[in-house]
């Protein structure tokens, strides 16, 4: 097996782990958390709103950076002009 294929299926089980342990860690903390929160009084309706919001900072952090990568890119495409 070539180096690059190792490096490449290293990389790619890492990200698999990554993934997988993201999704079991919030598959458990998830409802823990959840149901601390209605444990301490309140209503469903918080409970869901206070949820959504890392949803919402994820989303706008996302368009964020959309608009700074596409000023990036149209700063770097103009062509240099000459000192003479």
């Amino acid at each position: 097996m070539s180096e690059l294929h190792q490096h490449v299926s290293l990389d790619s089980l890492q990200h698999a782990l990554e993934r997988a342990f993201g999704g079991r860690l919030g598959g458990i903390l998830g409802p823990v958390i959840g149901g601390m929160l209605l444990g301490i009084g309140l209503p469903p309706r918080d409970v869901l709103l206070f949820a959504s919001g890392p949803a919402l900072v994820t989303a706008a952090l996302v368009i964020w950076l959309g608009f700074v990568s596409r000023g990036a890119l149209a700063r770097s495409s103009t062509p240099a002009r000459s000192l003479d």
